[in-house]
């Protein structure tokens, strides 16, 4: 069940269930008041602006007032926004009104803004108290012409106070029914009754409930009575991710939001000329955006691809163009989770020696759950290992320490795990000085410590190994019944013709290759 934390009044219902793609980029998120008032959807922007000057009203977010000579005055925006369903169609309208917060001055309008989120939205920061008032211009719109200005003395998108402001009022307010706060990750929160258990995931203003349905009700219905939300349902579309439930598990994957991608970015064509790197930025953030969510086979790609974004040529240009041309043929592929997998986390680790200028190394590691990935690193490092030993070594430190990590979330949940666990590596120089706690160099010496306790390294690499396509797809629906192949070391290419490999196995194989 997924409750983002809305104001419902905010939000105008779509009144038809028209496709996305229907709607022109500037129809569907126009990028100022006056290509909103323009548009073909100018009277449901006018009422969700009406809607969303009513909700500040209501709240006492701001009052009127004369601008002190000596005050910043910051200016406001609108933001407008059609919200979509999995299958994108269109589900309502939102427009927000945002407060221009580069503008604050740090030590005069704000102090703090750090804000945790889950280690992997639209609710308005309207129950935090300012601890000191912001001065903000009138409205775009509905400027009046006096002197008289907006005293914001609560939280307003576009503050840069505004999302830790949100995140203590409801910390504060979730400790005071009885949840208790995981020290693995402080946006996790649970509570137990008897033998049933409630988890609430919290990314900025979405919460995410976890549990018995009668604890999620109850849960539910306790949040609504001391905020304005919005309930979505079953989650099915979360943070730019869909899920998809079955009999056998669930199935992540970005095809809706990797569509729109290629509705910005060119998929096939490839430039002549030098691109610019503003673009070849935006086009490697959104490949990366795929990366980090559903998709690790895009990884290496994307970590090796970023190292030009300075000075990117033609040739990085082609390469860039060459994986959406992949992606585009494979965007309804993600990651499926069994509910008969594996529940205790276990990982796989390589290195790539020598492969960037100066040596570098490129690291990866794979960390599995539920036979599905959960975590997942492939990135070049700053240090210059001396031998393939040392290079292996530094990933499987890397990974001991992520494993370490979801071992603390499982004990903090109350979750038990069985140690020790198991960690694959390929080099039996790094199995035998990792699990004698020799360290290889003064820059290596931290990753026994972490594998030594509470993981295992079987004394063994992966006997068959095998080559498979650059095209090969990741997963999708049809594959989840596929029967688990070998364990598999993959080559990929890479920008100038490098092959960076990295070690998938055969659980890995039967969930995220087929």
């Amino acid at each position: 069940m997924s409750c983002p934390l809305l104001d419902a009044t905010h939000d105008t219902p779509a009144s038809s269930t028209a496709a996305a793609d229907l709607l022109s980029p500037s129809d569907r998120d126009p990028p100022n008041c006056n290509s909103a008032m323009k548009s073909a959807f100018k009277d449901k922007w006018i009422k969700v602006e009406q809607a969303e000057l009513t909700a500040l009203q209501d709240s006492q977010t701001y009052s009127y007032a004369f601008a002190p000579d000596s005050a910043n005055i910051i200016g406001s925006e609108w933001v407008y926004k059609i919200k979509l369903n999995a299958d994108s169609s269109v589900e309502r309208f939102k427009a927000r009104l945002v407060a221009q917060g580069y503008t604050q001055r740090f030590g005069f309008d704000y102090a703090e803004t750090y804000s945790p989120v889950m280690h992997s939205a639209t609710f308005p920061y309207l129950y935090g108290e300012l601890e000191d008032p912001v001065c903000m211009k009138q409205l775009p719109g509905h400027d009046d012409g006096s002197r008289c200005i907006y005293k914001l003395k609560k939280g307003l998108y576009g503050l840069k106070q505004a999302g830790r402001i949100w995140y203590i009022k409801l910390v504060t307010y979730l400790k005071s029914r009885g949840y208790i706060q995981s020290t693995a990750d402080p946006c996790i929160f649970y509570k137990t009754m008897g033998t049933k258990c409630l988890f609430l995931a919290i990314y900025i203003d979405d919460i995410c409930f976890f549990g018995h349905q009668c604890m999620i009700d109850a849960a539910f219905n306790d949040i609504k009575s001391a905020f304005k939300v919005h309930d979505l349902g079953p989650i099915t579309y979360t943070i730019g991710i869909q899920v998809e439930h079955m009999p056998s598990g669930i199935f992540i994957h970005q095809s809706n939001p990797i569509t729109h991608i290629f509705q910005r970015e060119p998929s096939t064509e490839t430039s002549t000329l030098m691109p610019d790197p503003k673009t070849y930025l935006e086009a490697i953030g959104c490949l990366n955006y795929a990366a980090i969510n559903t998709r690790p086979d895009l990884s290496t790609a994307v970590s090796y691809l970023s190292v030009f974004s300075s000075k990117p040529s033609t040739e990085h240009w082609d390469y860039l163009m060459r994986k959406y041309c992949y992606l585009n043929d494979t965007k309804d592929h993600g990651i499926s989770y069994s509910n008969s997998g594996n529940l205790l986390p276990h990982g796989f680790a390589d290195a790539a020696y020598n492969v960037h200028s100066g040596a570098k190394l490129q690291l990866s590691y794979l960390v599995l759950l539920a036979d599905g990935a959960i975590s997942w690193k492939s990135t070049k490092t700053p240090i210059v290992p001396l031998s393939s030993t040392e290079a292996e070594y530094m990933s499987i430190s890397e990974l001991g320490r992520e494993i370490q990590s979801f071992i603390n979330l499982h004990t903090t949940l109350d979750i038990h795990v069985t140690m020790p666990l198991t960690l694959f590596e390929d080099n039996m120089s790094t199995i035998n000085a990792t699990m004698t706690c020799s360290p290889i160099n003064r820059n290596t010496s931290m990753s026994a410590i972490t594998t030594s306790e509470n993981l295992s390294i079987p004394n063994k690499s992966p006997s068959r190994t095998s080559k498979l396509p650059t095209n090969r797809p990741i997963c999708s629906p049809s594959h989840l019944n596929a029967t688990p192949s070998a364990s598999t070391v993959r080559n990929s290419e890479c920008a100038h013709g490098h092959l960076s490999r990295y070690l998938i196995i055969s659980d890995c194989a039967k969930r995220i290759w087929g």
